[in-house]
């Protein structure tokens, strides 16, 4: 019983669905703070922005592409959890290790 529900789970989720809608809530998440003269916006906010690019991307599949709706249910219920617990780390160190690049490329050219 229960591996049936992974098992169906697990076959009905859109990988590329949750990596899109989360570069794109990356990106505009960014864009709003920078906008916001580099402040930081509050959780929640992040959140109905980042459900509401979840929300317009799994319309537009499903009404532009015709694709099924159960991969895009789950996905935009995943995405919130893959961001905060898998993509976010890895955008943290991907920046650590820029930042760190940068400072390095500084001391060596200067």
């Amino acid at each position: 019983m229960e591996f049936d529900i992974i098992s169906y789970i697990t076959s009905n989720i859109n990988i590329m669905y949750i990596i899109v809608c989360n570069i794109v809530t990356y990106l505009v998440l960014n864009m709003c703070e920078k906008l916001n003269n580099e402040r930081k916006m509050k959780r929640i906010w992040k959140r109905i922005i980042a459900f509401g690019i979840a929300l317009g991307i799994g319309l537009a599949e499903i009404f532009l592409l015709k694709h099924s709706i159960d991969p895009i249910f789950y996905g935009m219920f995943i995405q919130f959890i893959s961001w905060d617990y898998l993509f976010k780390p890895i955008m943290k160190r991907i920046m650590k290790k820029y930042e760190s690049d940068e400072e390095l490329n500084e001391e060596v050219f200067n």
